[in-house]
Formats: structure tokens, C-alpha cells, sequence
């Protein structure tokens, strides 16, 4: 049977005969993709499963939030990137329904993850050449070392399309409600102080743990642009 655990034989001596589970999980976690128009980034779950089985079938995806599911896919096969009903900062349960001949009325697989926000703005390369005074010079990002322009001081940002997006949507967040720096504080300790009441490496544990992070990160993002504005 096709469960993982196998069968156990007994013949002179006793030995145990492992055998596959009917679903391999590959992968299965929150990340942020492009959305429809190329224009920027949303919140999604990768699923990548297989069969081990010849004669399983997969029948179909479900994404669950808080008990409610958010989206199904009937005709799913195997691999699918989500966006439907999947937001940014939010713990899902993804479902995947199978069945055999072992298992005819079916079963289904539940993987936990959590679909983290958007990271803040960074340069990821290791340098970059700028035209600066009729002249061109190379700024390396890799080290402390900095390369000083034989000019009178000046300020070179060097942002992608991406970052440029991000700094000017926390600045509308921070012309909007000035505040919103401290009020993510509060939550944050909030948070913290809540983790208390969980125990370390649960479910609930992970899932607010993940919040706290992604509070943290925000903050970091807006400090970021608050600076650079």
C-alpha cells in the first residue's frame, strides 16, 4: 500500500519493507511574482506535487484561509503559481486532493505557508557605472570600499524601475498618515508579547512570528524611503 510506511514481513526474523507515498511534495511556499500587466508584484503560492502511483489521480487544489477556502482549481495537475484570493502578510493551508485504488474516496495533502510582503528596495549587483561632470565612474556596492570622485561632493542614487515603484508608494503612505511609523511600532511590540503565549516552533508560533517579521520589515522599508525622500 502506497502509504509510506509499508508492510511488515515476518520470517525467521522480522523485517520492514518501506514503500512510497503516492505524493511527493517538491515544493510548496509563498513567494511574489509580476502580475498580469508587467506592472508590479503580487503575493502567490507556488505548488509543485507528483504521483508516485500509476494508477492516482490528482483531483483537485484548494487554498484555505482561516478555514475558508479562498480558491479551488478542479483541473489541477500537479503544478500551479496562485494569485487568486492569495494577499500579501497572510498564513494559507494549501489542500491537495489525490485518490488510488488503495484510496478511492480519496485524500488530500495540507502544507502550511505564509506569503511574506514585499521586500524594501536593494541593490542586488555589485557595482554600477554613473556619468557624472563629463566623466564616468564605477561605484562598487560589495564592500565598505567606496571610489571618491575628484569633484566637489555629490549624492549618486541608483534605483531599478522596482525600487523607484516601492520608495514612492511608502512615500504616499507616509504623506497620508504621518504617524503610521509609530503605530507599526506598537503593533510590533503587541506582537512580540504574544509570541509568549504560543509554544516555540508551532503552527501558531510560525504564523505570527512570520507577521512580526514582515511588521518589521515594513517599518525598515519606510525608514528607507522617508531617508531617500
Amino acid at each position: 500500500m502506497h502509504d509510506g510506511y509499508g508492510v511488515r514481513a515476518h520470517y525467521i526474523a522480522r523485517n520492514t519493507i518501506y514503500t512510497p507515498k503516492v505524493l511527493n511534495v517538491n515544493e510548496i511556499e509563498g513567494v511574489n511574482v509580476l502580475n498580469e500587466n508587467q506592472t508590479g508584484y503580487v503575493g502567490a503560492i507556488n505548488v509543485d506535487v507528483s504521483l508516485n502511483s500509476n494508477t492516482a489521480e490528482f483531483t483537485k487544489l484548494e487554498i484555505v484561509k482561516d478555514g475558508l477556502v479562498v480558491y479551488t482549481d478542479n483541473n489541477f495537475n500537479g503544478k500551479a503559481t496562485v494569485t487568486n484570493g492569495v494577499l500579501n502578510k497572510s498564513g494559507y493551508d494549501v489542500r491537495v486532493y489525490y485518490k488510488d485504488n488503495e484510496y478511492p474516496q480519496g485524500k488530500y495533502y495540507e502544507g502550511y505557508v505564509f506569503v511574506a510582503g514585499l521586500n524594501a528596495p536593494s541593490i542586488t549587483n555589485k557595482g554600477s557605472y554613473t556619468f557624472v561632470n563629463d566623466a564616468i565612474y564605477y561605484f562598487s556596492f560589495d564592500s565598505l570600499t567606496q571610489n571618491q570622485a575628484a569633484i566637489n561632493g555629490f549624492v549618486a542614487r541608483i534605483y531599478d524601475d522596482s525600487s523607484a515603484r516601492y520608495i514612492a508608494q511608502d512615500v504616499i503612505s507616509l504623506i497620508d498618515n504621518p504617524n503610521i511609523i509609530d503605530e507599526l511600532w506598537g503593533e510590533w511590540y503587541d506582537l512580540r508579547e504574544e509570541l509568549s503565549n504560543y509554544e516555540y516552533g508551532s503552527k501558531e508560533y510560525m504564523e505570527k512570528s512570520e507577521e512580526h517579521n514582515a511588521i518589521y520589515k515594513r517599518i525598515e522599508s519606510l525608514n528607507t524611503s522617508k531617508n531617500t525622500w
